[in-house]
């Protein structure tokens, strides 16, 4: 990314997402530094597909593009996703996802003190959002 910071500027940042062959750059999107790398994986995926299908057993992306949509688009076309491990991008003040036991059948959340967390909402992407009495569930810094 190559940013312009000045008074007076307008900000701009480009993004190029080259993929590589020995050596070779196989295709690449130029893009807004304020879209996200995921964003327009398909259509620099698409490409090379098309020219490289058959060539093709492994495709090898970065941590920015381990999406749901992204691995099922690369084990449907019968090749295998090489994604490194991303860690949790958990918000300070709140618990990790492992400190919370999930009960299927009655479809709610205990966290560590035992206070339940029920189902919410379903957000625009999809999730399902569990909500609990916040000051039963703040963690307490020491």
């Amino acid at each position: 990314s190559m940013w312009k910071k000045s008074a007076g500027y307008i900000h701009v940042a480009l993004l190029m997402q080259p993929i590589y062959s020995r050596n070779f750059i196989l295709g690449f999107a130029v893009k807004p530094g304020n879209v996200h790398d995921s964003s327009f994986f398909n259509e620099v995926y698409n490409n090379v597909i098309k020219m490289f299908k058959n060539d093709m057993k492994i495709v090898a992306v970065d941590a920015g593009y381990i999406t749901p949509h992204i691995c099922k688009s690369i084990l449907d076309d019968q090749l295998l996703p090489s994604i490194p491990y991303k860690s949790p991008m958990t918000k300070k003040g709140f618990m990790k996802k492992h400190q919370y036991v999930n009960d299927e059948y009655y479809d709610y959340y205990i966290c560590e003190k035992n206070e339940l967390l029920m189902y919410s909402t379903t957000n625009r992407d999809g999730y399902r959002e569990y909500k609990s009495d916040a000051e039963k569930c703040k963690i307490v810094q020491s």
